[in-house]
């Protein structure tokens, strides 16, 4: 849940992937296998098949699925 919020507080900005690891996982180690499987299970729950809703890029995610409060 906390990627989620933290994807939707920056709507339409990139968050690098650096920024989820260190915000979400405290720059754990194993925060980059983490930040795979965690996008994953929110395009799943968010039915985000087409990656319309969560778009990611190899340095970061985006979400564009409008401002949202969380």
């Amino acid at each position: 849940m906390k990627l989620l919020c933290l994807l939707v507080s920056k709507s339409g900005s990139l968050v690098s992937r650096e920024e989820i690891v260190e915000k979400i996982w405290n720059g754990y180690g194993g925060g980059d296998d983490g930040l795979t499987q965690a996008i994953s299970f929110l395009r799943k729950i968010l039915n985000d098949t087409h990656k319309m809703i969560i778009e990611t890029v190899p340095k970061g995610a985006t979400f564009l699925g409008g401002k949202q409060n969380c």
